[in-house]
């Protein structure tokens, strides 16, 4: 499975969205995120977008095969959206896809995190950065995120963590 990512104007989204998944060697989905929200009578995770001006698809072709395919397509969604690569086509690296794929579940969504301090190490014990502890540089436990070390798209990314113990505690 090849990963692109398609940049787009956040008021075509939905629109795009739908006329990629017509195809049927296409899946495209935008890519969420839970969130903590914490309000006057609320206190949840909520779904936000984690990247809002982009697309990702998934397809069984390759980079020459999708241009090959597609090109009509693409070029006339040029003014609305734009396939992310060098001067052509270009798919996600198998680092960048692998990494990817152990975060976002079968629809697209990063789930929360939970995970304790051990010993003064961190040790997640449910979700996607199952792991990926190596990969964590910061954590903001009011918040619930952790900022991983590895970019994409330009940016680090933060992702929904929920610590239940202090650095320092006991374990519990």
């Amino acid at each position: 499975m090849f990963w692109y990512v398609l940049h787009t104007k956040q008021a075509a989204n939905q629109k795009l969205l739908d006329a990629i998944n017509r195809y049927k060697d296409m899946q495209a989905f935008i890519p969420m995120v839970e969130k903590w929200f914490q309000g006057k009578d609320i206190r949840e995770y909520q779904l936000k977008r984690l990247y809002p001006d982009y697309i990702f698809i998934k397809s069984s072709l390759d980079e020459k095969s999708l241009e090959e395919k597609y090109k009509a397509f693409f070029q006339a969604i040029q003014g609305i959206g734009v396939l992310l690569g060098d001067y052509h086509f270009s798919a996600l690296d198998h680092q960048e896809e692998y990494s990817l794929s152990l975060l976002f579940n079968h629809s697209g969504v990063i789930r929360h995190s939970l995970g304790k301090y051990e010993n003064e190490e961190l040790t997640i014990t449910q979700g996607p950065l199952q792991g990926l502890e190596n990969q964590i540089i910061k954590i903001d436990r009011h918040k619930r995120t952790a900022l991983l070390g590895n970019t994409f798209l330009g940016q680090k990314m933060v992702l929904p963590l929920e610590v239940i113990n202090r650095k320092g505690s006991v374990p519990l």
